[in-house]
């Protein structure tokens, strides 16, 4: 048992000196950092004070256990890394990861060059550089926002605060930011320094995004490869990577972040690792409104496990303690726990009426004709497909994949949908991981790229829109 406890000490231990060694990289290169975890200031100034810290750490944990090294246990870390992202994963993913992402990126510019932004989008930018500029689209504002002041709340105000987002990603460019140097400890703040704030603190979350999503399909590569087999996996990725409203996984928006950290968790339960269950049920849990929600097909998971784990179903729980600290953080700041989930209304996130939602959309589609409604009400038409595609593949999903990943479809659904109607329906649906499984199961190989080069037009027209500011809801 003591032997345990000084393993698991250890493990802490070799975890703080990687994460002081990056911040001995970032500080001599960058010359220090400052940055605040809610009202915490965080300042680092003094390369010699890390090394210090860094030598103290390292010293303290070869006096706990000398064996395994620190050295050792990261050069098998730096194995497992490169296991994970090597051979057959990535011979897998890679192709399709740089042609999605990338290539949406190349579209974008292209998009920008011939069509441009409308008149009012231009004053909407924080370098002159384009590239550096592209990922700084619609929601990404608010994220930069929260990562460089902070959430402000103001209760006379009636339209958007930015307590409607959460946490996770907006912290991480906060953090990243930092790291890269954009706001150094100590300096005055000059409209060049703000700048830099800026866009170092956007390219941090773009990088943070990018990388996510190619971590996501590696993840969900390996899950249906456990799950359905090798003959379906790379058909999965491809569907994913492709699907129009993929398109948010190019830029700084929570999308790649919570599909990873789903897919991560669905493993970690399978896999049956408590501590790897909670960390990544935290982290959904952080991420966005409707995380917490992901408790639900986790904990039939984790009950479905032979024998029944019972700290692996306390861990599947996390979810909702992400969702209840950022509450907590509320209730501090406006004293409204839930001003997260009222801010919403400003965006149209209220209960629709089953006339406005069906009842007046139907006898609209009746009365002018599909071509013509179509024409009128496109993103209408878009998102209610999105929404049926993935409804319609629910039975398929619960046959062969289980229980779990049809709750997951289900929970993700149905509360936007009656808090908001279509909405932005096919951006919810880009994370349903086990929706383009299922499709991979259904479509015959001979069809399978045919779907995937018809889902890969939708996105570049998708890219287009969004790149340019053409509101995409």
């Amino acid at each position: 048992m003591r032997r345990d406890w000084r393993v698991s000490l250890c493990r802490i231990l070799d975890l703080l000196t990687f994460l002081l060694a990056i911040l001995l990289v970032s500080n001599a290169v960058f010359g220090g950092a400052r940055f605040y975890l809610g009202t915490v200031r965080f300042s680092v100034s003094s390369t010699w004070r890390i090394a210090a810290a860094l030598l103290a750490v390292t010293l303290a944990r070869h006096a706990i256990l000398r064996h395994p090294s620190a050295l050792y246990r990261l050069n098998q870390a730096a194995g497992a890394a490169r296991a994970a992202f090597s051979g057959r994963v990535a011979g897998a993913v890679t192709p399709i990861w740089m042609a999605t992402r990338l290539g949406t990126l190349l579209v974008a510019l292209a998009a920008l060059a011939t069509i441009g932004p409308p008149p009012e989008a231009e004053k909407l930018r924080v370098a002159s550089n384009p590239i550096v500029d592209l990922p700084f689209r619609w929601d990404t504002g608010w994220y930069l926002g929260i990562a460089i002041e902070g959430y402000q709340w103001d209760p006379a105000a009636r339209g958007q605060q930015n307590v409607a987002f959460f946490p996770g990603l907006p912290y991480m460019m906060r953090v990243g930011g930092a790291l890269l140097g954009s706001r150094a400890a100590g300096a005055r703040e000059t409209p060049g320094r703000l700048a830099r704030l800026h866009t170092r603190t956007l390219i941090a979350g773009w990088i943070l995004a990018l990388a996510a999503s190619y971590a996501a399909l590696c993840a969900l590569y390996r899950w249906t490869l456990a799950t359905v087999g090798a003959r379906h996996a790379r058909s999965a990725v491809a569907l994913i990577s492709t699907y129009p409203f993929a398109i948010y996984c190019s830029g700084v928006y929570t999308e790649p972040f919570y599909l990873l950290s789903v897919i991560a968790a669905f493993n970690a339960v399978r896999q049956e690792r408590p501590f790897a269950t909670g960390a990544w049920g935290l982290f959904t849990g952080l991420i966005r409104p409707n995380g917490f929600l992901v408790s639900i097909p986790l904990l039939v998971l984790a009950l479905q496990q032979r024998p029944v784990n019972r700290r692996l179903c306390l861990m599947a729980l996390l979810p909702i303690a992400g969702m209840l600290l950022f509450s907590l953080y509320l209730m501090s700041l406006t004293g409204r726990p839930l001003a997260w989930l009222d801010a919403h209304a400003a965006w149209g996130r209220t209960p629709p009426t089953w006339q406005g939602a069906v009842a007046q959309p139907l006898e609209q589609l009746e009365q002018e004709g599909a071509l013509k409604y179509a024409l009128a009400a496109p993103y209408q038409i878009l998102n209610g497909a999105a929404l049926l595609f993935s409804l319609g593949l629910v039975p398929l999903i619960w046959r062969r994949l289980g229980a779990a990943p049809a709750l997951l479809v289900v929970v993700t659904l149905v509360p936007p949908l009656f808090a908001g109607g279509l909405m932005s329906m096919g951006r919810v649906t880009s994370t349903l991981f086990p929706v383009f499984v299922a499709l991979a199961l259904a479509l015959p190989q001979r069809y399978m790229w045919a779907c995937a080069v018809l889902f890969a037009l939708g996105q570049g027209l998708a890219a287009v829109l969004f790149f340019t500011w053409r509101p995409l809801v």
